[in-house]
């Protein structure tokens, strides 16, 4: 595991930010992603927001947000978080 309190520091800001901003359930199994979300689960966690987190909130806020049903509003959102991702590993 990586060491330093300023890095410490970084890393759980993010974290919080995160939650906040996507308001997480907290018994989500994230341990299958590159998440800043496992900065608690892991022995060598992420240094700060990954690219799976950016995606993830781009997604969410650049959705479409005038769905009438709520398993569309989750399908557009879902859509719009992966075509980030796949728009971020394309351009690494």
């Amino acid at each position: 595991m990586w060491t330093g309190r300023r890095k410490y520091r970084d890393a759980l800001a993010d974290y919080l930010a995160f939650v906040a901003l996507a308001q997480i359930d907290p018994e989500a199994d994230t341990s299958a992603y590159d998440s800043v979300l496992n900065l608690f689960d892991r022995d060598d966690p992420a240094e700060g927001l990954t690219g799976w987190d950016r995606a993830y909130l781009e997604g969410l806020y650049s959705s479409e947000s005038n769905r009438i049903h709520q398993a569309s509003q989750v399908q557009s959102v879902s859509n719009a978080i992966l075509a980030v991702y796949r728009g971020r590993a394309e351009a690494d």
